[in-house]
């Protein structure tokens, strides 16, 4: 076995001879291409940082078209009180805990949390606010102090799983980052 591996030594440098008499071979620019294969290298490291930042971006900063984030609500909206508002939270993600650190944050606001549960699609990507008849402006501003952009009325298909009683419902994705 040792005998193929030098034989094989034997033909790359054979081969890398070949290559440097023909000319496909370059040694590193010396002398004044140095300093421009530098700066090319600069230039391309800088493009490529401005073009992946985006992408690179963490969801929670990124808008739901993958372009700039949202600017924050004002932060009178943020403060807002959430007094006499009642909220069921389930998290729809593989995220231990994120359901019960939004539910803190929403109970020192003054909320009322009904419920604090695991989704049965734990694959959501997207965080959302849904809410009852006549709750809109609450979930807006439950959705508000979340950073939560999707708010939308309660599906048919299951208002019964956040709770009878509770007139917003916040459905945990991957984008959601616990203050």
């Amino acid at each position: 076995m040792n005998d193929f591996y030098g034989q094989l030594e034997r033909q790359l440098v054979e081969a890398g001879r070949r290559r440097a008499e023909r000319g496909r071979w370059r040694p590193v620019p010396a002398g004044r291409a140095r300093p421009l294969l530098a700066v090319a290298t600069a230039v391309l490291v800088a493009v490529a940082a401005v073009t992946l930042a985006p992408a690179l971006r963490p969801d929670s900063a990124r808008s739901p078209a993958g372009g700039a984030a949202a600017p924050a609500p004002p932060a009178a909206q943020r403060d807002a009180s959430l007094e006499g508002v009642s909220v069921a939270i389930f998290n729809a993600t593989t995220t231990t805990g994120l359901g019960r650190a939004a539910a803190d944050g929403l109970a020192r606001r003054g909320a009322s949390v009904r419920g604090i549960a695991t989704d049965i699609d734990q694959g959501r990507a997207r965080s959302v606010v849904e809410h009852g008849p006549g709750a809109d402006e609450q979930a807006r501003l439950v959705a508000d102090a979340l950073g939560v952009g999707d708010v939308r009325p309660l599906s048919q298909a299951n208002p019964g799983r956040a709770g009878a009683d509770a007139a917003v419902v916040v459905r945990l994705g991957a984008d959601y980052r616990a203050p």
